[in-house]
């Protein structure tokens, strides 16, 4: 009688364990998705409302020594794998802080 006792108290336990990281993992997912529904519903800015010269300049400084035999295979990799994303996430940004800066009624010329 105790073994089957201690077999049950040991798979309660377990169970127990088992619902407590379910719910330590599915709580956060959960809130994540209720509190980012919002996002979804909102329209997206047009693209009239950045232009190329709203665009802030970017430099890019590449390392490099001894490699005059491979830098230009290097650096077209690295166009086509960081310059498009990166364009990709500054046009982003900056359409949406001119959305921003043009639906907000109080924003100034000179306020960032």
């Amino acid at each position: 009688m105790a073994q089957v006792q201690r077999a049950m108290l040991e798979r309660l336990f377990f169970l127990t364990i088992q619902v407590g990281s379910t719910f330590a993992v599915l709580l956060p997912l959960g809130l994540h998705w209720i509190m980012n529904r919002s996002w979804y519903k909102e329209k997206l800015p047009s693209p009239a409302a950045c232009r190329d010269e709203d665009l802030p300049t970017l430099f890019v400084v590449i390392p490099t020594w001894n490699e005059e035999n491979v830098i230009e295979k290097k650096l077209e990799n690295f166009h086509t794998l960081v310059v498009s994303e990166l364009m990709y996430v500054l046009e982003t940004t900056w359409l949406l802080k001119a959305e921003v800066k043009r639906s907000t009624p109080y924003a100034r010329e000179g306020s960032p």
